[in-house]
């Protein structure tokens, strides 16, 4: 009897805990970003990061966002694509402006996983402003403003700010941004 009862209590335990497991994460725009599911399918499964996905896509850069390596995210939304000039979305997915959509996608990744408490450690240890170089090779800056909000400076001068922090992620960590960080190359 007691066998039984160790049983069924290890049952109940373990699908408890891989319940709760699926079901915890971070709300970005009413949807729940999983820890149980890695960057590319969270993005997916959220509308308001669909113009990103279909430009990771488009680059070629699917396995970077759903890979074993360790990844952080800066994602823009879709509102922050429309703010960008009418017709560049168009000319950077044909075939022959591959390596640029490249580029600015791989501008929005930084190798290995840092949270919102690392990025503002490492602005406090470098006196205020911090470079990130991300996976395209450019530089990334980040500061805390007089709001106490995290902004990124593109290479072109451009900020954008953290709007949603640490939704962890199966490989990674995301970061939802409310603006397009455009390479100074581009």
């Amino acid at each position: 009897m007691k066998l039984k009862q160790l049983i069924l209590l290890t049952f109940i335990a373990v699908f408890t805990t891989s319940s709760f497991a699926q079901t915890t994460g971070k709300n970005i725009d009413g949807v729940v970003m999983l820890p149980s599911r890695n960057a590319f399918d969270n993005l997916s499964a959220n509308p308001n990061f669909s113009v990103f996905v279909t430009l990771v896509k488009s680059a070629g850069l699917t396995g970077t966002l759903n890979g074993q390596s360790a990844v952080t995210v800066f994602a823009p939304n879709n509102k922050a694509f429309a703010k960008l000039p009418l017709g560049l979305l168009d000319t950077l997915v044909k075939p022959e402006n591959r390596a640029q959509l490249v580029t600015l996608i791989n501008n929005h990744l930084l190798a290995g996983k840092i949270n919102s408490a690392g990025i503002a450690q490492q602005i406090k240890r470098s006196s205020g402003s911090a470079r990130f170089t991300t996976l395209a090779g450019t530089s990334l800056i980040a500061i805390i403003d007089g709001n106490r909000n995290i902004n990124i400076t593109d290479g072109k001068g451009n900020k954008s700010i953290v709007s949603r922090f640490n939704a962890e992620q199966k490989n990674g960590i995301l970061h939802a941004i409310t603006e397009v960080l455009i390479p100074a190359v581009l």
